[in-house]
């Protein structure tokens, strides 16, 4: 069920927010993301950071996978235009999943501060926050071991008990 377009992030087409029934018949609130021609790349990286993280026990969303997604010139256009012959063809795509986690994107909560003073008091908060996280160190050693130059604020959010977790 459709929830929402998700309003971080920007890789991958049609991302938003759904509830998903997963394979323990449990419905979650979850991240869906499509992705173009570019789409087995994308996936393989997902899905083997996904793996990796899980190895090294460190946060990141409960769940992950693989969706079937059913596309159409008529009621997907956006995803359409940019799907593979094959994809066409078959009338399917897949798409990256994984549970909403509940973390704040601090990026945008900084980005759209009103003043500077706001945003650098926010970004020193978060700043606190990380000198505190435990887990900092082993989260920055899995990204240079998996050579993720894409760690932002925006794929580090922080939960509530001013802990991080790891998206992307």
């Amino acid at each position: 069920k459709y929830l929402r377009p998700a309003v971080d992030g920007c890789m991958g087409l049609m991302k938003h927010v759904a509830e998903l029934t997963w394979s323990d018949g449990i419905q979650r609130e979850s991240y869906i993301k499509l992705y173009g021609e570019n789409k087995k790349r994308a996936l393989l990286n997902e899905a083997l950071g996904y793996l990796l993280i899980s190895g090294l026990k460190l946060p990141q969303p409960e769940l992950a996978g693989f969706l079937e997604f059913k596309i159409s010139e008529e009621t997907t256009p956006e995803v359409w235009a940019q799907a593979s012959e094959v994809d066409k063809y078959r009338g399917i795509t897949y798409a990256w999943v994984c549970t909403n986690t509940g973390g704040i994107n601090r990026r945008i909560e900084i980005d759209n501060a009103n003043s500077p003073e706001l945003k650098n008091y926010l970004a020193a908060l978060v700043i606190e926050a990380l000198k505190n996280c435990e887990k900092l160190p082993n989260l920055i050693m899995c990204d240079d071991w998996l050579a993720n130059n894409d760690r932002n604020m925006g794929n580090l959010l922080e939960l509530p008990n001013r802990s991080f977790t790891l998206i992307d």
